[in-house]
């Protein structure tokens, strides 16, 4: 289990939806305002938008114990930016803006491992804006290579 939802005292756990999806089942619809945080408790959920000639774009693949929603709950334009889609047959929880609200008031520890998320969720995207905006290929790959690897030594992977 996520270590999120570890944190969770008894009596708030009641606060967590869980949902089950089927393949290919969608969450949310791209566009569609943002009213809780997710978390893979199981397989595979797809953030996935098609553009104007048909073609998909995949925004994010998130399995189990990764979050999704958290960068728009509180954002002023909290609207999903693709589907939410289930790749496999899966279950998530659903922690709504007041119910987190609440949780951060109350339980030092969610709040705490919340932030974490947040602070990994955002040195995520910096590495893959750097590794995007990186010219050639192989520049790309030596960077991706030496990241790996300096995380997987210091622990941080």
């Amino acid at each position: 289990m996520n270590s999120l939802l570890l944190t969770l005292k008894d009596e708030e756990k009641r606060m967590v939806k869980i949902v089950s999806l089927n393949k290919e089942q969608i969450l949310f619809l791209e566009n569609e305002i943002c009213e809780s945080v997710g978390v893979v408790i199981k397989g595979e959920i797809e953030i996935v938008s098609y553009s104007f000639t048909g073609k998909e774009i995949i925004f994010n693949t998130l399995t189990s114990n990764m979050v999704f929603g958290n960068n728009l709950i509180f954002s002023s334009d909290p609207r999903y930016k693709g589907s939410v889609v289930a790749k496999t047959d899966s279950k998530v929880a659903l922690i709504n803006k007041n119910q987190l609200v609440a949780l951060f008031k109350n339980n030092e520890s969610f709040l705490l491992e919340y932030l974490k998320v947040q602070s990994d969720t955002g040195k995520q995207l910096n590495f893959q804006i750097k590794l995007l905006s990186l010219e050639s290929a192989e520049e790309r790959f030596l960077y991706y290579l030496h990241s790996k690897v300096f995380l997987n030594y210091s622990g941080l992977l």
